[in-house]
Formats: C-alpha cells, sequence, structure tokens
C-alpha cells in the first residue's frame, strides 16, 4: 500500500499538473479553452492515481474496499462532523476568499467566461478529483496504516502526507491549515468508519 501510494501520488503531481499539459495543447487564441483542458487532464490524473489505481489494490486486500473507507459505519457520526466542520471551517474558507492574493490562485481555470458547460465540467471534474483525493488520504492511506499502526500513528502520518501535498501551494496558510484539517479529517474518517463525512 505504502509502494503503490509512493509512486500514485509522484506519477499525478509530476505528469499530471496542468502546467506540463499547457505547453503540449495547440497554441493560440483558444489559449483559455487550452488552459481548461490542461486543469481538466490534471484532475482527471487524480481520479486515476489517487482514486482508481488504489481502488485497484484495495480490491485485492483482505477487507476489500470496505477496508479502506469505502463502507460507512456510522453515518449519523459522519453527519455531525461534515455540520460540525462547515460550522468551523467555512467561515474560515470564506474569510481566507476575501484576502489579497486569493484571486490570483483561484479559481484554477482562467477562463473570461463561464457558459454553462465549463460550470458543469468544472464541478464534475472537481468533485471526481476530490472523492478520488480523500480515498487516496483518509482511505486507502489512513485505514491501511490504522489497522496495521493503530488509530494515532496512521493519523500522524496521513496528516504529514496530506501537508507534503499542499507545499506546492503559494499561500503558507493555506499548508498550515492541512495540519488541523488533516487531524480533523482523519479523526472523522476513522470515527464514522468511512470517508464520506470528510
Amino acid at each position: 500500500v505504502l509502494g503503490v501510494a509512493t509512486v500514485a501520488y509522484v506519477v499525478f503531481h509530476y505528469a499530471f499538473h496542468w502546467a506540463v499539459w499547457l505547453p503540449r495543447l495547440a497554441p493560440g487564441p483558444g489559449h483559455a479553452a487550452n488552459q481548461a483542458r490542461a486543469v481538466h487532464i490534471q484532475r482527471a490524473g487524480g481520479v486515476l492515481c489517487l482514486g482508481v489505481v488504489p481502488g485497484l489494490v484495495a480490491s485485492a486486500l483482505p477487507d476489500g474496499p470496505t477496508g479502506v473507507g469505502l463502507g460507512l459505519a456510522d453515518p449519523a457520526a459522519a453527519l455531525g462532523a461534515v455540520a460540525a466542520v462547515l460550522v468551523i471551517v467555512l467561515p474560515v474558507v470564506a474569510r481566507s476568499a476575501s484576502r489579497p492574493g486569493f484571486w490570483e490562485h483561484y479559481p484554477q481555470i482562467r477562463s473570461r467566461v463561464w457558459d454553462q458547460g465549463l460550470h458543469l465540467r468544472n464541478a464534475l471534474g472537481w468533485g471526481a478529483y476530490l472523492l478520488a483525493y480523500e480515498f487516496f488520504f483518509r482511505g486507502f492511506l489512513l485505514f491501511t496504516l490504522a489497522s496495521w499502526l493503530g488509530a494515532w500513528p496512521a493519523i500522524a502520518i496521513t496528516t504529514l502526507a496530506y501537508v507534503y501535498a499542499h507545499l506546492p501551494k503559494p499561500h503558507a496558510g493555506e499548508t498550515a491549515g492541512t495540519v488541523p484539517m488533516g487531524v480533523l479529517f482523519a479523526v472523522m474518517a476513522l470515527d464514522s468508519g468511512g470517508i464520506w463525512g470528510p
């Protein structure tokens, strides 16, 4: 599991980054469309490397997919955790979005015209990517490590990996925020028996 996770994340990070794909797309007046395509390729690469590949490996493990967080032992705990996170985290995210420099990096797609199709592709791409991302960190890694080392060592290791994954972010505050969020999301996942809360 650790070997697959390491290779899968490195391949995703270096082979599917949107900036790697943008120069490969035809240059010209469609630069904004090409930039959007490059972001969609990055997200599809994330689904493949962080979701599909670990999911195939998880299906061969003794406990199968439910052993890596794809089940849900306690739906009430998951819903309660989601409500608590929304109350605590949403104001912080909203405040961060109003700070100078935020709009230089978000949204990731830099199109001037956001038609209905682009909104739909963006939402579906983000949804699939974030599901794969949560499965990778809070499912595949966390549940496997917790069954091997216990809950708190697994939470510490996956939080460290989560922080490392955010080091390329342009704002130190965003990376620093992954420490409490990594712990909180890991506790939510283990407490509810699945990745669905985070």
